[in-house]
């Protein structure tokens, strides 16, 4: 690899879904773009790279889904070559200085924004948001929740913003505990009381309408996003993002029968945002359609 002149290392916050450095947007088969706080998946698909240095202002993971093929890196002004293929994964911490060169490849790209490590970072000993580069690994809990982020691109977002926002704080989580030389997370006592269960649970229920956000209803249980998710399943049976779906089709029934509203007014009084996924979700529920479910009515 040619040594080029090093260029100059950005130390603003990041600003996540912005095009990374040395990908043209035409490399871009789709993206989550700003869909989600603190965390973006993209598919790149490149024809060959063989870039400058640069950095990403955000924590990267980088999943290969297809056919092998031989990488040459520059970090931190040693080089290095490997080969890498379908089911590996390699993690960059943020602002690492980076060059890359490559051939034709498929790159699934996660990025999250440090301060999202560094909030879930707090529950672990030692971790300090601090992200140990990983060149070639094999994780299975990085390509699950990789997949279920793609799926919901793909699928066009139908869990809504705290299902992504769930899983990039999961996947936040083990990064910080696997790969940041922090050990097992900290013991701790105390977690979702009966009184903070209570004000998130009402907080949802006059909020359902809102585009309800994970750290927003931490913030009401005076915890952090990972913490809160936990106990919220462990407390209630059912990840935050199912619970505000299933309320939100709760309330779509009583507004069925007790109103003479549309099924799309039905759909945005109940907080599903547009009729097509308020269909979606409410005949995943109940077993029927909207309409069916009103003409069933007694």
């Amino acid at each position: 690899m040619r040594k080029l002149a090093r260029t100059k290392i950005e130390t603003r916050e990041p600003r996540l879904g912005e095009p990374i450095p040395v990908i043209d947007d035409e490399h871009v088969r789709w993206s989550s773009g700003n869909e989600w706080q603190d965390v973006v998946v993209e598919l790149h698909c490149i024809d060959a790279l063989d870039s400058p240095e640069f950095c990403i202002p955000a924590h990267t993971v980088v999943l290969h889904p297809g056919a092998r093929v031989k990488v040459e890196q520059k970090i931190r002004g040693r080089y290095r070559s490997y080969w890498l293929g379908a089911g590996d994964v390699e993690i960059f911490p943020a602002y690492l200085p980076l060059q890359i060169r490559h051939g034709r490849k498929d790159i699934l790209i996660l990025t999250l924004a440090p301060a999202l490590v560094a909030r879930v970072g707090a529950e672990t000993p030692g971790a300090r948001a601090t992200l140990h580069e990983q060149p070639r690994l094999r994780d299975a809990r990085i390509e699950q929740i990789a997949a279920m982020l793609a799926g919901e691109v793909q699928a066009g977002f139908p869990h809504g913003r705290l299902y992504g926002e769930a899983l990039g704080t999961a996947l936040a989580a083990h990064l910080a505990m696997r790969y940041s030389g922090a050990g097992p997370p900290r013991s701790r006592t105390g977690g979702l009381s009966p009184h903070r269960l209570r004000r998130v649970l009402e907080y949802i229920d006059a909020n359902l309408t809102e585009d309800l956000r994970l750290d927003a209803l931490a913030a009401v249980a005076d915890l952090n996003p990972h913490r809160f998710a936990h106990n919220f399943k462990h407390e209630i049976g059912l990840a935050p993002h199912q619970y505000v779906i299933r309320e939100r089709v709760e309330r779509a029934k009583r507004l069925l029968r007790e109103t003479e509203m549309t099924v799309a007014a039905v759909a945005y009084a109940s907080g599903f945002g547009n009729p097509s996924r308020f269909t979606l979700w409410f005949r995943r529920i109940t077993g029927m359609t909207p309409s069916a479910f009103r003409g069933d009515a007694p």
